[in-house]
């Protein structure tokens, strides 16, 4: 008795490439729809260097950047200056728990909590702002270095609405007072 064998052709492997295409498509259409190049939350922040940090922004010193002796101006009138100071204890550390604004008339320290400090600093620096400058207006900001980042950009936001450009100035903890 003879047997027929029967040889079926070798299987070939099938690939489904519809549900790779669509997951594909469906990726890019979801980073094409979330991506917002002007987002607030991109992180962009002018900064506003004098002509002195300019000149010294190209040096590549591997040392302490040298200073301006204090008996020197600075290459913008500033008249106005905050000083942030920090919470000492390990529960708030970084946040902001005093804020004082400083002018030619002098010192006034903004009391409140921070919405209510904030507030206050904007309509003081609405109320100092000259009528007509020739360029903006520069306020200088003193923060402890313990304080946060986050809590400096909102007093720098709200320097920013009121029409100041914001410089720095060294950490007031930091600062030893040597020339």
């Amino acid at each position: 008795m003879r047997h027929k064998v029967l040889v079926e052709p070798p299987a070939g492997v099938t690939l489904p490439i519809t549900p790779m295409l669509d997951l594909g498509f469906q990726l890019m259409f979801f980073f094409l729809a979330t991506y917002n190049p002007s987002s607030t939350r991109e992180g962009q922040v002018d900064f506003w260097l004098g002509a002195r940090a300019d000149d010294r922004a190209g040096a590549d010193d591997r040392h302490e950047p040298p200073t301006l002796p204090r008996d020197q101006q600075p290459d913008v009138p500033v008249e106005l200056t905050i000083r942030l100071r920090g919470y000492r204890d390990p529960v708030n550390r970084g946040a902001i728990s005093s804020v004082t604004l400083g002018s030619p008339a002098g010192e006034e320290e903004l009391r409140g909590t921070n919405a209510d400090r904030e507030r206050l600093l904007r309509e003081r620096l609405v109320g100092a702002r000259p009528d007509s400058p020739k360029s903006p207006p520069v306020v200088v900001i003193g923060a402890e270095s313990a304080i946060a980042f986050k809590h400096v950009m909102r007093i720098m936001d709200v320097c920013y609405k009121a029409g100041f450009q914001v410089s720095f100035a060294k950490p007031p903890d930091l600062d030893t007072g040597r020339d």
